[in-house]
């Protein structure tokens, strides 16, 4: 009788901790990311820029049907943006819509700035070219912000979270771009990285030779050859008032259009400018065994064919050299620098009645690898003229490419009434003004361009952008085996394992259980029986 209570009882507790555990489920969730680049969780300055909305904002996701269930990438997206709007809260609301369900839909997406585009699906053997759509419409109050086009699940939160800071904000922070290079132009040089930048940044060219502009939140330098002493101090005073700037230069001039002529910078005001405040620009090009190979024509005979060929006047800067705590650096694996000069830290406390570096913060960036070497006074950079460092090392070692500066800027010499007006301003001086230019894409243009975003999110104050990093769920695709012989020994042990090995374990663990009961029924019934005979034995 008491082992019947016994198992009763233990039967009811599990029974009352199953249903616990079910109410807890259902009233209390836990949700854990176990991806491995957790690409189902959001950024803390994803959390931050939504801690400052004082409405909800709309996220409206408009994707055709027929490339939801033929791409894994847009399944992808919609999880996250519904994992995005979970942890958001009543603070984003989530709308999924599919154009092609109606004309009113439809014509709604377009309205709005969703364009679709022309695909080719395939579905096995079989691939058909459409016309789908896949945008975002994201509102805040009276704003909005588009994003007409969104096939890549690894920039989700960076575009979802940069344009609501824009709507809460009120408008995107305003960039202006300076060219100090006659050789460099916006439309002709600088497409991608205008391209790149304008998701994030309203861009304006503006002229250093005049005021700059009151609207501008931070500004974009690309080179310096033609920029005089004029446009050096205006310079000067815009860092002064607390500007940020992001300045691309050269010592040494390399002009692809000419036949790659090489040209020692005539006007060096701004680079002396820069080097007052510790950041000296040299007059000789960094060279690196860590390159990125360029295309190259050869001919042979009358035949001709396109080859590669190291070119160390372009360093590919990865692995350790391009990693760091600094805001700058979040996301960024590699970074393609073009002809860069030598940079130089110059930390030595300023003259007498001169400011400078004593009130200012330096930070390497980006440098070159330890093999690398410079050449002064350069005059050949033609592929294959200095694939190899010269033999008496003498100018080998690892050089800075990219150096971030801040602090409280100064005009030397300035009185004290003048000082009192300072602001802290910040700048990150890159070596090189080709890095920035359409060149980049046969170098590393997703890592650069993501460094030169960063660098100008910054300076301008927006540095928890930054640390949006880009990631996807990684595919984990389970490949067919190619060797037939090893193909053939894998089939052989699964089959063995399923035909013996498995119904031989259940066997055994079924003996094993039943032996186990036979013995605590022996166990029981000798322990009865003993009793028994104990009891009516006479007294």
């Amino acid at each position: 009788m008491r082992e019947c209570v016994v198992r009763i009882g233990k039967t009811v507790a599990v029974i009352a901790v199953l249903v616990l555990l079910a109410a807890n489920v259902m009233l209390f969730s836990v949700r854990i990311d176990l991806t491995e680049d957790q690409a189902f969780s959001v950024m803390p300055a994803t959390e931050a820029v939504w801690e400052r909305l004082e409405d909800p904002v709309a996220v409206r996701y408009y994707i055709s049907g027929s490339l939801r269930e033929r791409t894994a990438e847009t399944r992808h997206i919609e999880e996250y943006l519904e994992e995005y709007v979970r942890r958001a809260g009543d603070r984003i609301e989530l709308s999924v819509y599919d154009p092609e369900q109606s004309e009113e839909r439809r014509r709604e997406a377009e309205e709005l700035g969703v364009v679709p585009q022309r695909v080719q699906l395939e579905r096995g053997a079989e691939s058909d070219t459409t016309r789908v759509y896949s945008g975002i419409v994201v509102e805040y109050r009276d704003r909005r912000e588009v994003m007409p086009l969104v096939f890549e699940p690894n920039e989700i939160e960076l575009e979802l979270t940069s344009a609501i800071a824009a709507l809460e904000r009120g408008e995107r922070r305003t960039l202006g771009v300076a060219i100090g290079d006659p050789s460099i132009s916006v439309q002709d040089s600088l497409q991608l990285l205008a391209n790149h930048l304008a998701r994030r940044f309203r861009l304006r060219v503006v002229d250093l030779n005049e005021e700059l502009p009151q609207e501008l939140s931070g500004l974009l330098l690309v080179g310096n050859s033609e920029l005089n002493t004029e446009a050096a101090e205006r310079l000067e005073r815009y860092l002064t008032s607390g500007g940020g700037v992001v300045a691309a230069l050269d010592a040494v001039r390399v002009e692809p259009e000419l036949g790659a002529e090489v040209q020692a910078v005539r006007n060096p005001y701004v680079a002396d400018l820069f080097a007052r405040y510790g950041v000296v620009v040299h007059p000789a090009l960094v060279l690196d065994p860590e390159n990125r190979p360029i295309p190259v024509e050869r001919q042979v005979g009358e035949a001709r064919f396109e080859d590669e060929e190291p070119y160390p006047f372009w360093p590919l800067i990865s692995g350790e050299e391009a990693r760091g705590d600094h805001p700058v650096m979040h996301g960024v694996t590699e970074i393609g620098v073009l002809w860069p000069s030598r940079l130089e830290l110059d930390r030595a406390e300023p003259d007498q009645g001169e400011r400078g570096r004593a009130d200012l913060e330096h930070t390497v960036l980006a440098r070159s690898s330890s093999d690398s070497w410079y050449l002064e006074d350069p005059r050949d950079v033609a592929p294959g003229s200095h694939n190899r460092p010269p033999p008496e090392r003498r100018f080998s070692g690892s050089y800075p490419l990219a150096v971030a500066v801040e602090g409280e800027f100064g005009e030397h010499g300035e009185a004290e009434e003048a000082a009192s007006e300072r602001a802290a301003g910040r700048a990150v001086v890159i070596s090189g003004a080709r890095t920035l230019s359409d060149m980049q894409q046969l170098a590393a243009p997703l890592g650069t361009f993501r460094f030169i975003e960063n660098a100008a999110h910054w300076v301008v104050g927006d540095e928890s952008l930054t640390g949006l990093r880009r990631r996807a769920p990684t595919e984990r695709r389970l490949d067919a085996i190619a060797h037939p012989t090893t193909r053939a020994f894998h089939a052989w042990v699964a089959r063995s394992v399923n035909t013996f090995l498995v119904p031989l374990t259940v066997v055994i663990v079924g003996v094993w259980y039943r032996r186990r009961r036979l013995k605590r029924h022996s166990r029981r019934s000798s322990w009865n029986t003993g009793e028994g005979v104990q009891s009516s034995a006479p007294r």
